[in-house]
């Protein structure tokens, strides 16, 4: 709480003089050393998840040392490549090359040149892979359950009268405009990146249209679509109503495929009571 306006939440925190702050007391230490409680819990975190190996200066020693022998090992192929390049900038090459035996003893030397630098790349992706002792994974708060809050920004051409103002016992029917009972899809805009731990459907039906076989995509940061996995909901006599499959993807977008139903007369209705998504915040590791 701020230490002048009780019962008021701060936001900030002023070093010089050990205060707790609001935004009404901002104003009276601006020039201050000041931070934002946010950052500094974050900061907090990170430095009691980099303890949890090391001490601070035995961390930065170790990310220094790989650092070092990226930069040795990087410098080395560098001047391989140079060396190769330059053979090839002024050296002709054997007419006709067909295969490694009809080059000459010179030629075939650079060949292999070539072919071990390639091959030690890997030792790059080793080195590299060092340094994720070091990495800070991103943490997740404030777990909850949406439904209302999300938007369906696209589907595919179905009358989807898919509501997330819906009740658990009300159907939703997702019924196709055409003959293609495989193409199904809606895309949902949970609004913010979230992490994504999984998506909960209620489609027990009694009439042969429970939800059978599904896919699930995120999109990521470079907005490409990245398949998670495909599901399939148990089937319709099943007594759990609401089924749980596990997403665990950070993103903003969702896109589920309705593939098939458990139709008993070969329909291609699918019909859903329900459908949210289990999200939690992130706190950037970074």
């Amino acid at each position: 709480m701020c230490y002048k306006h009780k019962g008021i939440n701060s936001n900030f925190y002023c070093f010089d003089n050990d205060k707790f702050l609001c935004n009404h007391c901002f104003k009276e230490h601006r020039n201050h050393n000041l931070e934002v409680i946010s950052e500094i819990e974050k900061n907090e975190m990170i430095y009691n998840k980099l303890n949890e190996n090391d001490k601070m200066n035995e961390s930065l020693n170790g990310i220094k040392k790989i650092l070092n022998e990226l930069k040795n090992d990087v410098e080395k192929k560098l001047n391989d490549i140079n060396n190769i390049l330059s053979f090839l900038r002024n050296y002709t090459f054997t007419p006709n090359f067909k295969n490694a035996y009809s080059l000459n003893y010179k030629e075939y030397e650079n060949l292999e040149d070539y072919v071990n630098l390639i091959f030690s790349l890997d030792e790059l992706d080793d080195t590299v892979a060092k340094l994720k002792k070091y990495k800070i994974k991103n943490e997740y708060i404030n777990f909850r359950e949406m439904d209302k809050e999300v938007n369906i920004i696209e589907n595919s051409n179905v009358n989807m009268n898919l509501s997330f103002d819906i009740k658990l016992g009300e159907k939703s029917d997702i019924s196709p405009l055409n003959e293609d009972k495989n193409n199904h899809f809606a895309i949902f805009d949970l609004k913010k990146n979230l992490y994504l731990k999984e998506i909960l459907i209620s489609g027990k039906q009694n009439n042969g249209y429970a939800l059978k076989n599904f896919k699930v995509s995120t999109k990521n940061k470079d907005g490409k679509w990245e398949e998670v996995n495909s599901f399939i909901y148990q089937d319709n006599k099943n007594e759990e109503d609401i089924q749980e499959f596990p997403i665990e993807r950070e993103t903003q977008f969702v896109k589920i495929d309705f593939i098939d139903s458990w139709s008993n007369d070969g329909g291609n209705n699918i019909l859903i009571k329900k459908l949210s998504f289990k999200v939690a915040d992130i706190i950037n590791g970074k």
